[in-house]
This record gives C-alpha cells, sequence and structure tokens, in this order.
C-alpha cells in the first residue's frame, strides 16, 4: 500500500511539474518553459533557430522573477537585468558583442528611475538621460567620442522645457531654441562653427510665425522670409552679399504662388518662374545680363512641353530634348506618354504623342506613327505618309524601320514597287541585327522574286532569324524544300 501511495504522489508531481515546447516551423527548438501546477515556474529559455541559447527568463509564480539574461549566437551576453513580481528592478545592462557596455538604465517598481547612460562600442559615454517615476527629468546630454557636449536637453515631467542647445565637435553652439510645454517658442538660432548668427527661426505655440533671417558669415543680411501659422507666407527675399537684390519667392500657404523673379546683381532681370499651387505653370523666360532674351520654356505641371533658346543677337531654334536634359529641366516624355496612351486603347492621342516625339527629332516617335499608319489600328491607314516616316527613321539609323521600309517597297504598298531597294533595305537592316528583315530577305532569294534564286542563302538566312527568335524564320527553313514559303 506504501508503494502505491508514494507511486501515486510521485506521478502527481510529474503531472504538476511539466516543460512546455514550441518549436521553428523548421522543426528546430524554439522554447523550453517550466510550469507547475498550471503556472510558469523555473527558467524559460528561448533558442535561435540554429540552436544556440538566445534568452533565459526565470519565472516564480507565473511571474518573471529573478536574473534575466539575453545572449548573442556567439553565446556573448547581450542583455541582464532583473525583475520582481514581473516588474523591472534595479539597473538593465545591454552589452555590445565585444563585451563593453551599451547602456545601463536603473528601474523601480517597472519605471525609469536615474540615469540612462549609453555607451560608444569603444567604450566612451555617449548620452545620460534622466529620469524619475519612469519619465524624463533634467537635462538629457549626448557626447561626441571625443567627450565633447554634443548637445543638450532640458525635460520637466517629461516634456522639453527650457532652452535646447547643440554643439559642434569643438564645443562652440551650433544651435539654440527655447522650448515651453515641450514647443518651440521665440527664436531659435542657428550659428556658424565661428560663432557668427546664420539662421533665426521664428516660433510661437510650437509653429513657425514671424519674420525669419539669414545672414552671410561676415554679418550681411543673405535672405528674409515670413511664417504665418507654421507655413511660408508673402515674398522671401534673397540678397547678394554686396545687397543687391537677388530673388523674389511669392509664398501662398507654405507654397510658391505667383511669378519668382531672379535677379543679375547689376539689377536686371535673370529669371522669370511661374508657379501655380506649388508647381511651375505657365512660360519661364531667361535673360542675358545683357537683357535680352536667351530662353522661354512653356511649363505644364512642373513640365516642360517645348521651349525656344535666343542667341544673343535675336536667332531662335526650337530646343530638343538634349537641350532640356542639359539645363536639367523636366520635360514630358512624348515617347512614354504615347506608348501609355496607347495601351489604354486611346489611339488617336497615341498619334498625336508621337507625330510631336517625331518633330521634336525623336526618330523612335518617327517609327511608332508609320507602324499605326501602317496597321490601321485605331486611325485611317496611308501606307505612303508611313513610307516616309519608316525612311525619316531609317536614315537616322532605326533599323526596324529600314525593314518595315523594305517590305513597303517589296509590296509596291505607299510606294513604287522595287525590289532591288527592298533587298538593299532588308540587308541593312538584317546586318544591323533586325532578324525580322532576315527572314524576308531569305523570302526573296528563296523565290527568286527580283534575285537570282539562292536556296542556300534563303536558308543561312532563315537559320539566322530562326536562331533569333523570329517564328517565321523556323516555318520557312522547315518548308522550304517544298517551296511553301511564307511571308
Amino acid at each position: 500500500m506504501k508503494k502505491i501511495i508514494v507511486l501515486c504522489l510521485v506521478l502527481v508531481a510529474f503531472l504538476n511539474a511539466q516543460v512546455k515546447k514550441t518549436y521553428y516551423p523548421t522543426g528546430e527548438l524554439n522554447t523550453e518553459t517550466p510550469f507547475k501546477n498550471g503556472q510558469k515556474e523555473g527558467i524559460k529559455k528561448i533558442y535561435y533557430e540554429t540552436g544556440e541559447l538566445k534568452a533565459e527568463i526565470p519565472f516564480r509564480n507565473g511571474k518573471e522573477e529573478g536574473i534575466q539574461k539575453a545572449y548573442y549566437k556567439s553565446g556573448k551576453l547581450l542583455l541582464e537585468g532583473a525583475n520582481l513580481k514581473g516588474k523591472a528592478e534595479g539597473i538593465i545592462r545591454i552589452y555590445y558583442e565585444n563585451g563593453k557596455l551599451q547602456r545601463a538604465q536603473s528601474f523601480k517598481n517597472g519605471k525609469e528611475n536615474g540615469d540612462l547612460k549609453g555607451y560608444y562600442e569603444t567604450g566612451e559615454l555617449q548620452y545620460i538621460t534622466p529620469f524619475k517615476n519612469g519619465k524624463k527629468e533634467g537635462i538629457k546630454k549626448q557626447y561626441y567620442k571625443t567627450g565633447v557636449l554634443k548637445d543638450e536637453t532640458p525635460y520637466k515631467n517629461g516634456i522639453i522645457e527650457g532652452i535646447e542647445k547643440q554643439y559642434f565637435p569643438t564645443g562652440k553652439i551650433e544651435y539654440q531654441t527655447l522650448y515651453k510645454n515641450g514647443k518651440p517658442e521665440g527664436v531659435s538660432k542657428k550659428y556658424y562653427p565661428t560663432g557668427e548668427v546664420e539662421m533665426e527661426t521664428p516660433y510661437k505655440n510650437g509653429k513657425l510665425e514671424g519674420l525669419g533671417r539669414m545672414y552671410y558669415q561676415t554679418g550681411e543680411l543673405k535672405a528674409k522670409v515670413s511664417f504665418k501659422n507654421g507655413q511660408e507666407e508673402g515674398i522671401e527675399r534673397m540678397y547678394y552679399q554686396t545687397g543687391e537684390l537677388q530673388l523674389l519667392i511669392p509664398f501662398k500657404n507654405g507654397k510658391v504662388e505667383g511669378v519668382a523673379k531672379a535677379y543679375y546683381q547689376n539689377g536686371k532681370l535673370r529669371a522669370e518662374t511661374p508657379y501655380k499651387n506649388g508647381i511651375i505653370e505657365g512660360i519661364k523666360k531667361i535673360y542675358y545680363e545683357t537683357g535680352e532674351l536667351e530662353m522661354e520654356v512653356w511649363l505644364k505641371h512642373g513640365k516642360a512641353v517645348k521651349g525656344f533658346l535666343y542667341s544673343i543677337q535675336g536667332n531662335k531654334r526650337e530646343m530638343t530634348p538634349a537641350d532640356f536634359e542639359n539645363r536639367k529641366i523636366p520635360y514630358v516624355n512624348l515617347m512614354n506618354d504615347g506608348v501609355s496612351a496607347y495601351s489604354k486603347g486611346k489611339v488617336k492621342e497615341a498619334a498625336e504623342l508621337f507625330s510631336k516625339a517625331c518633330d521634336n527629332g525623336n526618330m523612335q516617335g518617327c517609327l511608332a506613327l508609320g507602324i499605326l499608319l501602317d496597321t490601321d489600328k485605331g486611325i485611317k491607314h496611308n501606307r505612303k505618309k508611313a513610307g516616309e516616316l519608316y525612311t525619316k527613321a531609317c536614315d537616322s539609323g532605326v533599323l526596324y524601320a529600314c525593314g518595315l521600309l523594305g517590305t513597303l517597297y517589296a509590296a509596291g504598298d505607299g510606294v513604287e514597287k522595287d525590289t532591288n531597294k527592298a533587298i538593299e533595305l532588308f540587308t541593312k537592316a538584317c546586318d544591323g541585327g533586325n532578324s525580322a528583315s532576315c527572314n524576308n530577305l531569305g523570302v526573296l532569294y528563296a523565290t527568286g522574286d527580283g534575285v537570282k534564286k539562292d536556296i542556300k542563302t534563303a536558308m543561312e538566312l532563315f537559320t539566322k532569324a530562326c536562331d533569333d527568335g523570329v517564328d517565321l524564320g523556323c516555318k520557312n527553313y522547315q518548308s522550304i524544300k517544298s517551296k511553301s514559303i511564307t511571308q
């Protein structure tokens, strides 16, 4: 009977003390958590997926209690700190993998209490943040590695209160801002490394309000701008160091609105740029220092749609995409817009955009418009015009256009039939890597149309086209013996 009682007690103890295990989806052990009487009791262990111990968390009566530790994969200590009845208590320390202290924070009853100290990996003090009952209280300080103070921020009951200061590595002040109830108030100042005021920024109840100023290092006024309710409002003015007006920018509700003007130091107008709701809209003009017009650009939604350049003698020429790119002026990409319109079924719109691109010297635009006119996809076909566009593009080195022009000459469609011209164009395109033209040239050699029949050359051309992925080239190669040639 005694043996039975002992076995029962052992069984009850076993059932009351268990270890629950969880696993990663790949099957490796993730956690081991000991339980007693339905509550966590003992040290819970967490593992990396590769098997190394990641953390140890002690429990008592279901709550975290004791020294908690976390580890790097290498086994080096990452974190060490105590919990009491589920709440952090005492100093919690975090370490770099090289063993040096990264940060240390005192806790009392689960709340930060005392200084939080952070350190660089090389051991130098990086910051000190004072806490009281879980809230920042006092002056938070950050340091450069050299030990020089980097910034100091005063806190009261967890909110910034007082003058926040930032410093250059030399120790000289860089920024200074007064805070009230956590919001900037009054004039914030930024300084040059040599100590002179660089900028003054006005605040009221946390928002930009009033007249802001910028200065040259030698003290002359560089710019001034008005703020209202947190946004720029009115005319921003910038000045040359010698005092002459350099720039006027009109603002409304924080966005540029109206005509911005730039001036040469001699007082003459340098540029006029129209804005609407913060975006350039209208005609931008740039002038030579002697007063003559240098450039006019028509912009819509911030992108140029056309423009003209003028010589100082007044000669005028239309701007090309390269001109816009060289001057870093965003411009409407007519080709991309045309392709987008076509993909949405707006063929007429696409044709207009391709036409403009072609007129602006983009030969891909000429090719694309030619294809639309040649294939009658959504617009009335005009193979004569298509031939003219293909010729223009081909003469500029667009080989695909040469191949398409060759098909028109071979068929006498839109142009007078000229097999010799077709052969010349197919050969040019094929030699340049246009594989479809190799197939078409092969058809002429296989059929003897306008050229001496040459099956060997035809098969070589079909093979080249087929190897480059042209299905007709493959089919014609297979069917050449039966003389069932497809073009």
